[in-house]
């Protein structure tokens, strides 16, 4: 992928460092951090503050769905997201799959046919994302997390690592699934499981 625009990944930790390696991979060029803290990148790009530096496309780089939520609301209006999804050259994405903008799809990660996931996810490694699922807004699918096909998660929700959602569950918003867990039964708006 030939970039005509600067990337800027808004958060240099964790998550911020396995995009620009994302980026890399696709022979990106132009990719820089904005991040409260200067020194936060050990990457080899330039990290300016928010809002400073040349002007981009924006993803999010930080994992927490808190800090990302609070982010979209306070600062959405103001960012140029990027428009499309950035997918680790090792992942799977179906061509009958919809994928939101500014969403990461991580390494040996599998979406499905006709999977829907909206704008700002987070696909991580090695997650599947089985036929039919929608996601919305802003949802965090852990390493490892298993969606069996017609699940439909709403916006903000985090599942955890190695989780296992069953075939046809609806779990609503701001929802925090823990790793490892077992989902059989539908999830209220707001819950921990």
């Amino acid at each position: 992928m030939q970039n005509s625009f600067p990337f800027i990944i808004y958060g240099a930790g964790g998550h911020g460092k396995v995009i620009a390696e994302t980026l890399s991979l696709m022979n990106c060029q132009d990719v820089f951090f904005w991040d409260q803290n200067d020194s936060a990148s050990q990457m080899d790009q330039k990290v300016y503050p928010p809002f400073q530096g040349p002007a981009g496309k924006v993803i999010l780089g930080m994992g927490n769905l808190s800090v990302r939520k609070e982010i979209l609301a306070e600062k959405g209006e103001l960012i140029d997201f990027f428009e499309s999804f950035l997918c680790h050259p090792t992942a799977f994405v179906s061509p009958s799959a919809q994928i939101g903008k500014a969403t990461w799809i991580g390494p040996q990660a599998i979406v499905h046919s006709f999977a829907k996931i909206g704008d700002h996810g987070i696909i991580n490694s090695g997650s599947i994302v089985d036929h039919d699922v929608h996601l919305g807004n802003n949802v965090h699918i852990a390493p490892g997390a298993t969606l069996c096909g017609n699940v439909s998660i709403g916006d903000h929700s985090f599942v955890g690592a190695n989780a296992v959602v069953t075939p046809g569950i609806k779990i609503g918003s701001n929802v925090f699934i823990k790793a490892g867990s077992l989902v059989k039964e539908d999830v209220l708006d707001g819950a921990v499981v």
